[in-house]
This record gives C-alpha cells, structure tokens and sequence, in this order.
C-alpha cells in the first residue's frame, strides 16, 4: 500500500500514487516513497523505482514489451511514463505524446527495444531517434522487432493481467503479500482507496489555490497581477470550452442523438468544469486570502508594543502556535520525531557536537527535548540612497528546528518567521522577551498537538457507536458462538433504557459486545462491585493486576446512581464521572503511564485506540509482547471487524 506523504490518499496502485503527487507539486518537486508509510523521497521517478526494488523487495512482474511491436500483433503502443501509461496505436503517434513529456521537464526513455537510453531535452531525443534508429523507425510498423516466442508469451498473460501491468511481490518471513500496482487490487485497509469525486474536486481546488499563493509568496508577484492572470486564463478556458463543445454537439448530433440530449449533455458537461467552479471561490484578492486562511495553516501575527510613547510596535509570530502546526505536518513531523543517528566521535557535523550543547544540562538530562535556534538578520525592503539610507531597514528574527535531518534543516520551507521590526525602533529586551516568555512556557509546562482526544471520543460516540451496536446485535458470529451471553446484554441494555429514559446504555452496550465478539476478558476492562463495599475490598480484588481497571460500584454498568473508580497499582487514581468516561480515561491510563494492552484485552483496546480515537502510529504497537511474533503493526482481527463496518455504514468510510 502507498500512503501519500501529505495527506490521507492511500492506493496500491504506484501509478495513482505517482498521479496524485501532482495535486502536491505546488508544495514541491519531489517525489515520495509511500509503501508501508516509508519516508524516502527522490527528485525523480526513475530513483524512486530502483528504491522500491532495492530497499522494499518489490520484484516487477515480467513487463510487456512497449514500444515497436505492430499494433495488430499486440494491440497498443504504451507510454513508459508510470504516472501516464497511455496507450496509442499508431507508434508514431506515441513519439509524439513522448516529445510532450519532454517539454513537461519530465525524463523519458527511448522507446526502441534494448535501448533504454534516457532523455530531458527534446532535440537530444529526436537526434538520437534519427541517427541511431533511422532504420527500425520507418519500418516499425510492418517489422517484428521480438521474436515469437515472446509475442506469444505475452499475448497469454495478458488474459490474466490488465495490459502493461507492474506487480509487485513483498517477501515477508511468513508470507508473501501481493500488491497489484496497476489494476484491481485487494485492499488492506477498511477504507475507500480511490477518492471519490467530491475528494478530487476538494484536491483541485487546494492544488488551484496553492498555485495562486505560490505566485504571491515566492515568484513574488502582487495581488492584483494573480488576478489579472486569473481573469485572463478563466476567459480562455471559456472560450476553448465553447469551441470543444460546440465539435462535440456536432459528433453527438452526427451519431443519432436528438439536439434536446445533446444541449443537455453539454450544459453539464460545462457547469462541472473544475477550473472554472474553483475559481468562484478564488476569483478575488478577498476570496484568495479567506481560503488560504481557512484551509492552510495561517497563524494571525500579533502587533506588540515596544515603545507606547514612541508609537514603535513589532509583528510577533507566536512560536507555541507555529509549533504547533509543525508537529501536525505529516510532511516533515516524522523527521522531527526520529532518534538521531549514532555519531562518529572524530567529525564534527554541527553544533551537537560542541562544548556548549554537550554541557547544556537541559539536554544532557533531556536528549529527545527539541531544539530550538533563533537567530536574526537585517535587510532593506527598497534600495534607498542619501538621506533615505537605513530609514526602511527591517530586522527579522527567525527560527530552525535543529532536530530535523541536516539536509531539511537549512531549507528555506523549514525557516520559520518569528518577528519583525524597523531596526531603529529595535529593543532586545521587549522583542526578545516575548519569545522567551513562550520559550520558558514550552520547555516547562509544554504544548498540546494534534486533536482533542475529548471531542474525538465524542464525535465518535454520535457517529460510530449506533452502527457498531447494530452490526454486533446481528452479528452471525455471535448468535451461533454466543448467543446467551448475546442475549443476555442486549436484555440488560433494553431494561436500562426503559429505566434511565435515555440512550445512554445503547452508547454503553458496544464495549461488553465488543469484548464478547473478539472473546476477550470484560474482567480486564472493568469490575462491577456492590456499592456497599468499602475502598480497602476493592482494592484488594486489584491487588494482583498490572494495568488499569475500571471499577463500577452499582447493579449494573447502566446504573444511574453508580460510581467510577480507576484503580492502578493497587492505589485509587482517578475518579470518573460515568462509565463513558471511565472507559475514556482507562484507556488514556495505558498511554499516560506507559503500559502495555494485557493479553486478553488487546484486541478490545486496539478497537477503541484505532477506530474510536482515530490513534493510527504509522509504526508500532501497545500490545505486549507474546509467543507469536506480530508481522504487522495492527491486529488481524481489529481489521477484519474494521473492514466489516466500512461496509456495513458509511460512517466508517473516512476512519
């Protein structure tokens, strides 16, 4: 499976991969790895692939030959570019779809068999066809270039393989899993590989706006020259559109369709142009910076004052903000996490290995803390001469994050923007201040990153728990494995929401089904006891478990009147206010104080961690570990009870 380094596009499919980095390529030119959420990326495609065969094990599946064959032996002359793979049936015809490759700044091969050769500029590609080929290129299409053999070989796999097809094979110690990387393919996860229209429409609306602010904030171009372009480009569009459909009416009227169908045809063919829909909402100067600040991770400066009598203020970027939507970066967040590489005492490669950070004893005591460089730098905003001299000189403060790898650290993307102000106006006690302040609230109280898990768990309660408590109620496993003990909570559940009013036990009910479905011990989870028992009981009864147990003084889990307790090391630790919120924080227990899943609950907790708070680690486990060794990161079985309720609702669709 390949995994967008950007966003949440998963396929299995390298050449849809390799199509939806282009949605990015405003971001950048680079092109990511992706398989099994590897973080490897290169400048081209052809680096990419030798890595997927060198690093991954992936092992191409004999290629059909896609160049000189005629076109009556094989069919289709196919376009070498993985991303694009078109087909033509004139060979002629596919020379020239390669010379549009070429002037895309795209790198192609030479289409001849055994040739190979690689090439970015189009007369090197056209002198090399003329002078090294002149005698194939005129006879390609009544010559047979491969022998037989092979022309019969592929005709015989192509029943069973869609035509110019890479598979790929990874080897694992246990088993060998297949990836069709073009064509129907199986798929690993519960949910939908390919985006919908809507998703599409969605990533070319950001791809548009991330090309307009592209022209603002790099090529420096000013506002109302974007929109001059967008005016004039949307008014071409139009115009090529009014002669496309005007020679498509006429095709469809000349194939025997009423001129009713055709006008309606063509209407929505028209009012679904993606270009101009997206421009409705980037038209304007005003629209443009709206979307950028609801969409893009826009941090609002605030204007401080360094002098009230003075009337002097400086622009502060707040660094716990930009902090923030650094770690909510997939495209760089998993660098910043990564253990640093063992060192070579003899060399020197930066700060690291100076005096002054080796005898920091912060970071002795602290070694993954982060690491934090500001520095600042003057420059003129015009180029003044005389008595205009330095009178528009700005001085910028900027700041890196040194935890990342040396070759992202200097980039100009990774640089953040701290403060700015007229070097004049300049006061290092309140510019410097400010980010101190800040800097003392990170490094001792710290940040929080990412989405609340309490609205998460809520959303999830709304959304996800009704389908989850239907499909197990009808769950064929259940009612012929289980199905008095079935019976039993479903009863206790009803009886409750008679008694309470409320659909409060029909949230509760899915964590006894859910331990019931994956046969694990509820004992695990949570220990109803009678309210009548003192604390000194209890915590005898969890003397002997090494994890956290809820504990529910009442009748029943439903009760009204009933009280929550977490009981952790044979101590009293958290006081809940419900069971709901009991099993939130019993949960949250294993991750705040470093605990493994028990055997006999993994499955149950893996459930709630993956699909209820939507915790997904690219990498990694709780589980503690047992006699089996686990191949993967997830559980078999929570993905199977996944996969199952992506099809049984739509609420798991985007999970």
């Amino acid at each position: 499976m390949f995994y967008c380094r950007l966003c949440n596009f998963k396929t299995p499919s390298l050449p849809r991969h390799l199509l939806h980095h282009k949605f990015h390529r405003n971001i950048h030119n680079y092109v990511h790895c992706g398989f099994e959420k590897c973080l490897k990326f290169f400048k081209k495609e052809a680096h990419l692939k030798k890595h997927l065969f060198r690093s991954h094990n992936l092992l191409k599946q004999k290629e059909n030959p896609k160049t000189v064959l005629n076109s009556d032996q094989r069919g289709k002359f196919v376009c070498s570019i993985s991303s694009c793979e078109k087909e033509w049936d004139c060979f002629s015809d596919l020379v020239k779809h390669l010379k549009v490759h070429i002037k895309k700044n795209d790198q192609i091969t030479c289409p001849m068999h055994d040739c190979g050769k690689k090439y970015k500029v189009l007369s090197s590609f056209t002198s090399h066809l003329t002078k090294q080929h002149r005698n194939n290129y005129k006879k390609v299409q009544d010559s047979k270039i491969y022998d037989q053999s092979e022309i019969e070989e592929s005709q015989t796999n192509s029943d069973s393989v869609e035509a110019q097809s890479l598979e790929c094979v990874v080897d694992n110690e246990n088993q060998s899993e297949r990836f069709e990387i073009d064509g129907n393919a199986q798929s690993e996860s519960p949910v939908e590989l390919n985006p919908s229209l809507e998703e599409s429409s969605d990533l070319y609306l950001h791809n548009l706006a991330q090309f307009y602010l592209k022209l603002e904030t790099q090529l420096l171009l000013s506002a109302s020259t974007v929109k001059t372009i967008v005016t004039e480009i949307t008014s071409m569009q139009r115009e090529s559109q009014n002669i496309v459909m005007t020679s498509l009416a006429r095709k469809l009227i000349s194939e025997g369709i009423s001129a009713d169908k055709v006008d309606i045809i063509v209407k929505e063919i028209i009012n679904e142009d993606p270009f101009l829909k997206c421009n409705v909402k980037l038209g304007s100067n005003y629209k443009r910076k709206k979307f950028y600040k609801e969409n893009f991770d826009f941090i609002q400066p605030e204007s401080l004052v360094i002098d009230k009598e003075n009337q002097t203020y400086f622009s502060y970027v707040p660094i716990i903000e930009t902090l923030k939507y650094t770690f909510q970066d997939k495209s760089i967040q998993h660098e910043i996490l990564k253990k640093p590489e063992p060192r070579d005492k003899d060399v020197l490669f930066d700060f690291m290995d100076g005096t002054v950070y080796k005898c920091n004893t912060f970071f002795n005591d602290n070694p993954d803390a982060l690491k934090i460089i500001l520095y600042q730098d003057a420059f003129e905003v015009v180029n003044p001469i005389g008595a205009a001299k330095k009178k528009h000189k700005i001085l910028a403060v900027y700041m890196s994050i040194e935890n990342l790898p040396e070759n992202l650290r200097s980039h100009v993307n990774t640089i953040k923007l701290v403060a700015l102000c007229n070097e004049i106006d300049f006061d290092c006690q309140k510019v410097y201040g400010k980010i101190v302040e800040d800097l003392k609230i990170i490094e001792t109280t710290g940040i929080e990153v990412g989405e609340c898990i309490l609205t998460t768990w809520k959303n999830s309660l709304e959304k996800k728990v009704k389908p989850i408590r239907q499909y197990l109620k009808t769950c064929h496993t259940l009612k012929i494995n289980k199905s008095q003990e079935l019976k039993n909570i479903i009863q206790d559940c009803k009886e409750a929401t008679e008694t309470r009013k409320d659909n409060y036990p029909k949230n509760a009910i899915i964590f006894p089904l859910l331990v019931l479905y994956f046969e694990e011990n509820i004992e695990l989870l949570y220990n109803i006891v009678d309210s009548a028992l003192n604390e000194d009981a209890i915590l005898e009864t969890c003397a002997n478990n090494n994890h956290p147990v809820l504990i529910i003084r009442g009748k029943t889990l439903y009760d009204s009147e009933s009280t929550c307790t977490i009981i952790l090391e044979g101590k009293t630790v958290i006081y809940c206010s419900d069971f709901l919120d009991g099993i939130l924080l019993t949960f949250l227990s294993y991750y705040i104080f470093g605990y493994k899943y028990p055997a006999g609950l993994e499955k149950t907790l893996e459930f709630i961690q993956r699909i209820l708070l939507q915790i997904n680690p690219p990498i990694g486990t709780k589980t503690a570990p047992g006699k089996k060794r686990r191949t993967k990161s997830y559980n078999s079985a929570v993905f199977s009870l996944a996969k199952a309720l992506s099809n049984f609702s739509d609420s798991f669709k985007t999970t």
